[in-house]
């Protein structure tokens, strides 16, 4: 994808020469712990609504797993409250969501809980979920830092003159040990998304709490963020396709709305192409993040945008979902053998707590069912399996070609409609596994 693209107003930030004027900133203990996850799981999707707004694609809820520790009254508490919410209060536009949802998304109860929920998953993971792992390119470096339960941070690095960027810090910790390590000093944090997710507070403001701890210990940080979700402690507030440049590094930003209204995602440039996309939580490895406050056509949408970058794009997902994600995908096409290599390399990989990321797009097209709504032959697998989708194709020369005849919006949201009710029944099924496992 060429680099060069439309200018807006603030379309091009620089660090270190000039900046617009901005707006003003403002031990899981058992199996059975699992099968109390999933329970939750089970018990969230069930609303008719929830794939608007709530439970993303392979969700982890880590707290459930202090609750185990507690007393039988607050787990039967705590089940029936998540029944009752997901099918009364889970309707976007009744008072009872607005008023929580503005709950959560405010600075008081928000970052008591969030600071919390972190010390806990530090204590308890003090070394994180995976182990770091470095890529280079040429002079640029990248460093995935593991952080909380299953996120990721990145630490963009240019080693010939220092630059160094950070994306998405949820917790200081994880990457003020990576900087001090590395002995390097951020010029600019980029961050890629901000919200709660609605009732539920057992998941916590994941990609940008830590960076009111950065900006006090790095004086003029500079802290980019979209203009729409407005994440905490930005101060220089961006729109689709802004040029970001923090001396030799290159960004571009794009906005894609679905999971939030305002999720920006960065594509760093290499020898003059974008070739590093730093998805958050729009594009994970073989999934995508659940739909909270956007629409399915949105999401597709913003889907669709990635046509525009090469299939040796590389992908820095801001979750380790691979493991689960490969095997719902499995789930739908049980004679993949594409899948069954890629699952059997990251089963090896998570083996060794190996981070999943840095894989291409050219590879996400072929195992990401989201990516693949317009493939006659995944259409086929789910027509096989007992979803209504449409799924005729092109015979070219007697020989199907893997096109289908219909791709139009309408069409593309009946497949994930399908999608959806197979996750539902992916995870009902797994959660039933979990259970007996812990009888």
């Amino acid at each position: 994808m060429d680099f060069e693209g439309k200018v807006l107003d603030t379309s091009i930030v620089t660090t270190h020469s000039w900046r617009p004027n901005c707006l003003p900133s403002r031990k899981r203990s058992s199996s059975s712990a699992v099968a109390l996850d999933l329970r939750f799981k089970g018990a969230l999707r069930r609303s008719d609504v929830n794939s608007k707004i709530f439970s993303k694609s392979s969700v982890d809820f880590p707290f459930l797993y202090l609750l185990e520790k507690q007393c039988r009254f607050f787990r039967v508490l705590t089940i029936v409250s998540y029944e009752v919410t997901s099918h009364t209060l889970m309707k976007k536009d009744s008072l009872a969501f607005r008023f929580i949802y503005r709950m959560y998304n405010s600075n008081c109860f928000g970052p008591w809980y969030t600071r919390r929920q972190l010390n806990r998953v530090h204590e308890k993971r003090p070394n994180g979920h995976s182990s770091s792992a470095t890529f280079t390119y040429g002079d640029i470096t990248i460093k995935a830092v593991p952080q909380n339960s299953d996120n990721y941070s990145y630490v963009v690095v240019c080693d010939s003159t220092n630059d160094c960027v950070v994306i998405d810090v949820g917790d200081a910790r994880p990457i003020l040990q990576c900087l001090y390590d590395e002995k390097r000093t951020p010029h600019a944090v980029l961050v890629t998304h901000k919200h709660w997710y609605p009732f539920n507070v057992f998941v916590i403001r994941d990609h940008c709490y830590g960076n009111k701890e950065l900006k006090k210990r790095f004086k003029n940080l500079d802290i980019y963020g979209g203009e729409i979700d407005r994440p905490s402690d930005v101060n220089m507030y961006i729109r689709n396709e802004t040029l970001i440049h923090i001396g030799r590094l290159h960004f571009k930003a794009f906005h894609v709305p679905g999971h939030t209204a305002g999720h920006m995602i960065y594509a760093l440039q290499l020898n003059d192409e974008l070739k590093c996309l730093f998805t958050g939580d729009f594009l994970f490895i073989a999934g995508i993040g659940k739909i909270f406050e956007g629409s399915t056509s949105q999401m597709i949408s913003s889907l669709l945008m990635l046509n525009h970058f090469s299939p040796d794009t590389i992908i820095f997902p801001g979750h380790e979902y691979a493991k689960l994600n490969l095997s719902f995908a499995l789930s739908l096409e049980k004679d993949n053998e594409v899948l069954k290599a890629m699952s059997k390399t990251v089963q090896e990989k998570r083996n060794t707590r190996s981070p999943i990321v840095g894989i291409t797009l050219g590879d996400e097209y072929k195992i990401n069912p989201y990516l693949r709504t317009c493939s006659l032959k995944f259409r086929k697998a789910l027509v096989a399996a007992g979803y209504n989708v449409p799924a005729e194709g092109k015979v070219v020369g007697g020989r199907d070609v893997d096109e289908v005849k219909d791709s139009s919006m309408e069409a593309q949201v009946a497949v994930f409609d399908a999608l959806e009710k197979a996750k539902n029944n992916f995870i009902e099924e797994l959660m039933k596994q979990m259970e007996q496992k812990s009888h």
